[in-house]
């Protein structure tokens, strides 16, 4: 009978001192959206950049402006944020600074020479920023100018 007179106290008394979580509010996020104006507007978040010389074009995602684009308009490239659409099977690499957290991601988009001019920036990067870097496509870069692809005759 103690027990029972116990345990109903317990039940009893155990709302009047439950405790109420505070979590902070977020900005909503509509869900399953494919718009990039429904994300919030975080200053920390990639950025992305449109680039051109002449015919050549090229996409660049960053999340600071540091190192690559001095890199690149020191070659007379003009760039600019922006997006555009990146077709399937474009050339590129992505790097990675070994110190901080941060992606860069280049993609050549439109004119000649892509190959060669994004391995030299690829391997600039590396030597000069201390990133690291790798082909977002390796088949793309298997060409004769490069590495025989096995796969091809």
């Amino acid at each position: 009978m103690k027990l029972l007179k116990m345990l109903i106290g317990t039940w009893l008394i155990l709302p009047i001192f439950s405790v109420q979580a505070q979590v902070p509010s977020l900005t909503p996020i509509k869900q399953n959206s494919p718009n990039l104006g429904d994300l919030p507007n975080d200053p920390t978040q990639q950025k992305n950049w449109l680039c051109n010389r002449g015919d050549q074009r090229i996409a660049v995602a960053a999340k600071e402006e540091k190192g690559w684009k001095e890199l690149i308009e020191k070659q007379g490239w003009q760039c600019g944020e922006g997006n555009t659409d990146i077709p399937d099977q474009t050339l590129g690499f992505s790097c990675e600074p070994e110190q901080t957290l941060g992606l860069l991601t280049v993609y050549w988009l439109n004119g000649s020479n892509g190959q060669q001019q994004l391995s030299q920036w690829r391997d600039k990067l590396a030597a000069q920023q201390g990133m690291v870097c790798t082909i977002n496509n390796v088949r793309l870069f298997d060409t004769q100018e490069n590495i025989p692809n096995p796969l091809q005759p």
